[in-house]
C-alpha cells in the first residue's frame, strides 16, 4: 500500500506522529475512511484532515511501524481501563479476605470470585474487541453521506460472544487461582510466625498491594491485545482480507520468540489465538494486501 498527501510533502511517518499525539491527548479522536473509487483515503488527525492516496501493494516497513506505533498508543489507552478495574476487584477482595481472618477462616471463596472477575472484565474485553473491529471495518468502508455505522449486532454474533465469554473466564481463572495459592503461602507463613489479627491484617494489605503493583499491568496488557487481535481479525475477515502478517513490536523490549514470528504470513482463519504470544505481548497483525 502506497500513501502520498495531497496537496503537501508531509510523509506517512510524520502522520503517524500526529496520530500518535492525538491518541496520547484523546485516545480515540481519530480516524479515517477510503472513497473506494477514487482511492483517497482521509485521515483525521484532531481537528486538521488529509487526504491520502492508497494503490493497492504491500506496505512498506516504514508504514508498518508507523501503524504499530499508532496501535500501540491506543492499547496502553485500553489498557487503564483494566487496571482500574483490578484494582476495584483487589481492594474488594482484600475487604472480604481481612472480614473474613477475624471469623477464624482468612480465605475468599474462589468459585464466587471466579464468576464476579469474569463477569467484571466481560464489558471491559467487549469494549476493546469492538473498538478495533470498528477501526478495521470502518476505515476501509466506501465515503458516503447516508453510510451508517457498523450496529453491533454485526459483529457481536454467536461466536464473538462465545470468545469474550471464554476469555473473560479464563482470565478470572487465572487470576484467581494465582492469587489463592499465593494468599495461601502467605497467610501460612504470618500463622507459623503467631503474628496477632492486626499483623495478619497488615501482612494481608501488603500482600494485596504488592500482588496489585507486579500483577494488573501484565494482565491488563495481555487482555487487551488479546481482545484487539481478536477483533481486528473479524474485521479483516468481514473486509474479505485472506492473509495477515505478523508483526512484533521492534524494539529493546522485544523478545526472541516474537522476533522469531516477525515477518510470517499466515492465512487468516489459522491466526486466531497467535497474539499474544506470551502475556505482556506487544505484537500485532498486518494485512496482507
Amino acid at each position: 500500500m502506497i500513501i502520498g498527501i495531497v496537496g503537501g510533502m508531509m510523509t506517512d511517518l510524520v502522520v503517524a506522529k500526529l496520530w500518535l499525539f492525538t491518541l496520547m491527548q484523546t485516545e480515540s479522536a481519530w480516524g479515517w475512511s477510503m472513497n473506494l473509487k477514487t482511492g483517497v483515503r482521509q485521515y483525521k488527525v484532531s481537528r486538521r484532515s488529509y487526504n491520502l492516496f492508497v494503490t493497492k501493494s504491500r506496505l512498506s516497513e516504514q508504514q508498518k511501524e508507523a501503524m504499530w506505533r499508532v496501535y500501540a498508543a491506543k492499547t496502553e489507552g485500553q489498557e487503564r481501563m483494566f487496571k482500574r478495574m483490578l484494582k476495584s476487584l483487589f481492594d474488594e477482595q482484600e475487604g472480604e479476605v481481612i472480614e473474613n481472618l477475624e471469623k477464624g477462616n482468612a480465605e475468599f471463596v474462589e468459585s464466587e470470585a471466579i464468576n464476579h472477575f469474569a463477569e467484571s472484565f466481560k464489558p471491559l474485553i467487549t469494549n476493546v474487541y469492538e473498538a478495533h473491529y470498528r477501526d478495521t471495518v470502518e476505515g476501509l468502508k466506501p465515503e458516503h453521506p447516508h453510510t451508517e455505522s457498523i450496529k453491533q449486532d454485526e459483529f457481536l454474533d454467536q461466536e464473538a460472544l462465545e470468545w469474550i465469554s471464554t476469555r473473560s473466564l479464563t482470565m478470572a481463572k487465572m487470576v484467581n487461582g494465582t492469587t489463592k495459592e499465593a494468599l495461601r503461602k502467605v497467610l501460612a507463613e504470618g500463622y507459623a510466625a503467631g503474628e496477632s489479627i492486626p499483623q495478619m491484617t497488615k501482612r494481608i494489605k501488603e500482600f494485596y498491594k504488592n500482588g496489585y503493583e507486579r500483577r494488573a499491568p501484565m494482565v491488563a496488557r495481555t487482555e487487551t491485545i488479546a481482545a484487539s487481535a481478536e477483533g481486528s481479525i473479524r474485521g479483516y475477515e468481514a473486509l474479505d482480507v485472506e492473509k495477515l502478517e505478523f508483526y512484533a513490536a521492534l524494539d529493546e523490549r522485544a523478545c526472541e520468540e516474537c522476533l522469531d514470528l516477525h515477518g510470517n504470513e499466515y492465512p487468516i482463519k489459522e491466526t486466531g489465538g497467535l497474539i499474544p504470544v506470551h502475556p505482556d505481548c506487544r505484537c500485532v497483525f498486518m494485512p496482507v494486501v
